[in-house]
């Protein structure tokens, strides 16, 4: 119910850019859709409401391709988790978080699913993508998730 209401109401819209690098030089950038689930927009509704907190706080990688689903509350195999190293606000609308997995990290298996965390316990997954990448330990990769919100029509 929830869900159709604010997707209804305020036209949400997340989608991701992840562009994987070798040093300074891009060798991929892959952009797609980013699914709220409805813990993500149970967060939006308690936020305006002074219950909880809507800041996200952390992404998270796993290995596991089980398609993302409205319900999902936590990653099929979470195997990282990353704090977010970047809030900004893009314009009136859209606002930008950025997280970073370094070269050191995530180079044992196949990436296949990110995840976006907040709440007041930071365990609350809002969001969820699949995304499969084998990552070297030269390739570091950065994830930013953009969100923007509107009057829908």
């Amino acid at each position: 119910m929830i869900r159709k209401r604010v997707l209804a109401n305020w036209g949400w819209h997340s989608n991701v850019l992840i562009t994987v690098r070798e040093g300074r030089v891009i060798t991929a950038q892959y952009r797609f859709h980013n699914l709220i689930t409805t813990a993500g927009l149970s967060l939006a509704r308690d936020a305006i409401l002074g219950v909880d907190s809507f800041e996200i706080t952390e992404a998270a990688i796993g290995d596991n391709s089980a398609a993302p689903a409205v319900g999902d509350t936590a990653l099929a195999n979470e195997r990282l988790r990353i704090e977010i190293i970047d809030k900004s606000v893009v314009d009136a609308n859209t606002a930008l978080t950025t997280a970073y997995v370094a070269p050191f990290e995530a180079n044992t298996w196949t990436t296949e699913e990110i995840g976006w965390f907040g709440g007041s316990l930071d365990d609350e997954m809002l969001s969820r993508v699949l995304f499969s990448h084998a990552k070297t330990d030269l390739e570091s990769i950065q994830i930013d998730r953009q969100d923007s919100f509107a009057e829908a029509p």
